[in-house]
Parts: C-alpha cells; structure tokens; sequence
C-alpha cells in the first residue's frame, strides 16, 4: 500500500507543476543561444531558483549553474 500512496503522492505533486515546467521549456525554446553562449539561459534558470529560495552558484565553467535542493535529511540531498 505504500507504493501506491507514494505513485499518487508523486502525481498530484508533478500535475501541480506541469505547467510551470511547460512554460520553462517554452521560454527556452523561444530563446535559443549557442553552445557555451547559454547568458540568457542562465540568467531565466537563476531567476526561477531565485523564486523559490532554491541555493544555487552560477558562472560554473562560464553560464552553468549548479543548485542544491536540500531535504529534512542531508544524506538525501540532490545536486
């Protein structure tokens, strides 16, 4: 039973999302910038972590952004 009520945990938090990561992948198929020239890219990526206090270092390697998403556990951390 708690398969299940993990599978419906994930689909009510992935509907509740979808549209926010519909409008991302618009915005950066709108806006296409060559390879290691991704400023604009960058600068919406940073924006939206901004928006939801997500800690993240930009200028990796020129444009690159790398964000940690902590949880209650630190071992469980994604990068």
């Amino acid at each position: 039973m708690l398969h299940e009520d993990i599978k419906k945990q994930i689909k009510t938090i992935t509907q509740s999302i979808f549209n926010d990561v519909v409008s991302f992948r618009r915005w950066i198929h709108q806006h296409p910038e060559l390879s290691f020239q991704e400023k604009k890219t960058s600068e919406f990526i940073c924006e939206v972590l901004k928006k939801n206090n997500i800690k993240f270092n930009s200028g990796i390697a020129g444009y690159g952004v790398v964000a940690l998403i902590e949880c209650n556990n630190p071992e469980s951390q994604v990068i």
